[in-house]
């Protein structure tokens, strides 16, 4: 998912890993600067949390993204030939690293954690990666996701 910045000229990418539990086990927001497109932004960040995701040594992964046109680029066999063709082929690429990998779209209004990492985050060019010290305030989030999706 990827917010506008307040100063509306650069945005935020986050990505979050949780195990199929929904427990968290990592996060990260980054900037994208002189980004103008959120579309590009969220090819980039479903491409970056693959190559995250595969740094931490994870074998099995499900990409969950609130676009559908990119989690519909992403199941394609065909070449993709858009604005975010680099990105998809890095993911698709990246994909091909895991015991498995699926590719799940989820409606906006699912995903929350991204929102959080937006209205939390503090303005670093650089960006965070967390893993195992998540910021409360995300945790607090990825919990309450959590009780949502996986209670009966």
């Amino acid at each position: 998912m990827a917010p506008k910045h307040p100063n509306g000229l650069k945005r935020l990418e986050g990505v979050v890993l949780q195990d199929h539990d929904g427990i968290l086990l990592g996060a990260c927001c980054k900037m994208c600067p002189h980004i103008a497109s959120s579309f590009v932004v969220e090819a980039q960040a479903a491409a970056y949390g693959l190559q995250l995701a595969l740094e931490l040594a994870f074998h099995h992964v499900i990409l969950e993204d609130d676009s559908l046109a990119i989690t519909s680029k992403l199941k394609l066999e065909k070449d993709d030939l858009s604005e975010i063709s680099a990105f998809i082929w890095d993911a698709k690429h990246l994909s091909r690293s895991f015991a498995s990998c699926w590719l799940q779209f989820t409606p906006r209004e699912g995903i929350h954690v991204a929102h959080a990492m937006a209205r939390g985050w503090s303005n670093s060019s650089f960006g965070s990666i967390w893993v195992n010290e998540t910021p409360e305030h995300i945790a607090t989030v990825v919990a309450k996701d959590r009780r949502r999706r996986f209670s009966p």
